[in-house]
């Protein structure tokens, strides 16, 4: 989109800058970058504030500059969200089975729970799992039981979301639209610290730390993608109860990481544009230096060659009647010198090779109009 910049100017002094880049679809970062490349100033940190509470708060003036259009690349600077489609599709009933036992879990979470019941709670009572064939939880011994059945409440769901599990590098990833995330469970924990005292010479020498789990559950979701992230066992509703939107938030982030992508992509190929139009730029910019000395020098030599003409005039101006006399290696000289002298004028040559259209590449350097 476009607009002028003294409308632009009006408008981020009448309203905070994240309001107006709502307004025009772009971010506020995107609209800040647009203003200051064309010396619009923005309202200063507390403005907005004194603006509130009735203080006065002057306003910085525009620049003079001419009139000019701005353009406005929403496509560049438009917050990434959520492929639109998602809006559509129902929040799916995911409720961990109570009545299943471990042996009717789905593949990767019966997988997972074989693994944590296989495994010893280390030093600070934690069982913690992950590979490509296993959930990447850690959780106490205790917790094992109810954590596998929201892991395998969420593997049945997937499906319903159009997302399967498909084994990773280092853990289970979760797949739709051709993205791939990653998410894992953890349990809750209190953590206190304590000093250890030295039995032998009664001083301190070191902390150590103890940790209460409180058999509360957080998923998490990893990775670079715009959206909710985080899911917790709550006061009012427990995580058991949030597993639909869950999965429904992994749907949404492989679609919001498959839009970063298409935009570092289209970015890329952006900068590439730049960097080619730049160096054409470059280009056509030396082969005009260049066919500008090679001018300059033709003109030089047109000068010189007349220089050299009058000279051989006034020789013969000041020779007279004497001129008739002279002897055979004086002539001589002379004529080579009026020779010299018109073979150093690039005139006939030049107008030659107009003539014949050979004009154009006579510096081997064709270039037509300069690139915008």
């Amino acid at each position: 989109m476009k607009i002028s910049r003294d409308e632009l100017y009006r408008r981020v002094w009448e309203s905070p800058v994240t309001h107006v880049a709502k307004e025009l679809d772009i971010s506020d970062v995107g609209l800040s970058k647009a203003c200051r490349r064309n010396d619009i100033p923005l309202p200063p940190v507390g403005y907005w504030t004194k603006r509130k509470h009735g203080r006065s708060a002057p306003q910085l003036p525009l620049p003079t500059r001419k009139p000019v259009e701005i353009e406005i690349d929403a496509r560049r600077f438009r917050t990434t969200k959520p492929d639109s489609s998602t809006t559509d599709v129902p929040v799916p009933l995911v409720v961990p089975d109570a009545a299943s036992t471990p042996e009717q879990y789905a593949r990767f979470a019966r997988a997972t729970h074989k693994k944590l019941m296989s495994k010893k709670p280390d030093e600070y009572g934690f069982l913690s799992c992950e590979g490509p064939d296993h959930f990447d939880c850690s959780l106490s011994a205790s917790a094992v039981v109810v954590a596998c059945g929201m892991l395998d409440a969420i593997e049945r769901a997937l499906p319903l979301v159009g997302a399967t599990l498909v084994k990773g590098v280092n853990n289970l990833e979760v797949e739709h639209a051709g993205k791939r995330v990653s998410f894992r469970l953890r349990e809750q924990f209190n953590r206190t610290e304590y000093q250890v005292r030295d039995t032998l010479f009664k001083g301190y020498v070191g902390s150590k730390a103890s940790f209460e789990f409180t058999g509360k559950f957080s998923l998490e979701i990893q990775g670079y993608f715009n959206g909710r992230k985080r899911w917790t066992d709550g006061v009012r509703q427990r995580l058991s109860e949030k597993l639909g939107e869950f999965v429904l938030g992994l749907v949404n982030a492989a679609l919001s990481m498959k839009l970063i992508e298409e935009e570092r992509v289209a970015q890329r190929l952006r900068w590439a544009e730049d960097t080619r139009l730049r160096e054409e730029r470059e280009r056509h910019k030396r082969a005009v230096e260049d066919f500008k000395q090679k001018l300059l020098a033709e003109a030089n030599a047109m000068h010189e060659s007349e220089r050299m003409l009058a000279y051989l005039e006034r020789l013969r101006g000041q020779l007279g009647v004497a001129f008739e006399n002279l002897e055979p290696a004086a002539l001589d000289w002379l004529e080579t010198a009026q020779s010299v002298a018109l073979q150093a004028c690039p005139i006939s040559q030049r107008v030659q090779r107009l003539l014949s259209g050979d004009s154009p590449d006579i510096y081997g350097c064709h270039f037509g109009r300069m690139p915008l």
